[in-house]
């Protein structure tokens, strides 16, 4: 892109490249994910994009246990041990860091990996009159249309398209009951 001529022209062209950039970047990162290694994915891609492959896969997986649920009553459990895994395996890797941002960036997604163990505990338990499937949609819910290439954010029943913003790269990433309530405000 050419930073020439009237500003409103080249900085839309900027922005359009980043979204498409974002979008491819996410695409491969959500394709690669699920066939590798989780601390040898995590190094070939910026922490933003590991922090919402992670969310988009969450969502993923945990819309597929309460699809799965009535002919598996382990699939809650099931999914549960799969992340206990993954943390372990990022908890090895945090030995061997490449570098301080490589340290960071395991540290950060290892928060996010025990915030969503401790998010399956609320969500698998089962109360009589009550439905966590309405309690599920009644959390933030982060999906990927790879159809419409569109990154999108659910609440309720409400469902909107991301305005493709950049976090940066966040320094620590704690993750607790009343971060999510902010990010609802």
């Amino acid at each position: 892109i050419v930073c020439d001529g009237m500003m409103e022209e080249w900085l839309a062209q900027i922005k359009e490249m980043m979204i498409s950039t974002f979008k491819e970047t996410l695409s491969s990162s959500l394709a690669r994910f699920a066939s590798s290694n989780l601390p040898d994915w995590l190094i070939t891609v910026p922490t933003h994009i590991a922090v919402m492959t992670l969310y988009i896969s969450f969502t993923r997986d945990i819309e597929e246990c309460f699809t799965n649920y009535e002919s598996n009553a382990r699939s809650f459990a099931n999914y549960e041990s799969q992340l206990i895994e993954k943390f372990k395996n990022l908890k090895q890797a945090l030995a061997n860091p490449n570098d301080s941002n490589e340290l960071l960036k395991i540290s950060n997604i290892a928060a996010l990996i025990n915030f969503q163990i401790s998010q399956i505990s609320q969500i698998s338990e089962q109360y009589q009159n009550y439905s966590q499937r309405k309690n599920w949609n009644n959390h933030l819910r982060v999906s990927y249309d790879i159809k419409a290439n569109q990154f999108r954010i659910h609440f309720a029943d409400t469902v909107i398209e991301s305005g493709y913003e950049y976090f940066g790269s966040c320094k620590q990433l704690i993750m607790t009951p009343s971060h999510e309530k902010a990010m609802l405000n």
